[in-house]
């Protein structure tokens, strides 16, 4: 694989998971589990972010908790999106 290639893939890859956290994110709010107004696109990427940048840097430094500390972050805002 060239350069070309992989950012190919990588670029399809990341899309991926962004389209799939979008379908939940419009299927939670389909079913009124959050609120309708949620950027389902924005808050796919915020996700996605979120856990790219936590491997991320669990990589680099060796340590797991730099994986688990973003993630049970984002655990917490994403409940707290909860329709009430």
């Amino acid at each position: 694989m060239d350069d070309i290639q992989i950012v190919d893939a990588l670029k399809s890859t990341y899309f991926e998971w962004e389209d799939i956290f979008a379908h939940a994110i419009n299927k939670a709010k389909k079913n009124r589990e959050i609120d309708s107004k949620i950027r389902s696109k924005e808050l796919a990427s915020f996700i996605v972010s979120v856990i790219e940048g936590g491997l991320i840097r669990s990589k680099l430094t060796g340590n797991k908790s730099d994986f688990l500390a973003p993630i049970n972050h984002l655990e917490k805002y994403l409940y707290s999106l909860k329709v009430q």
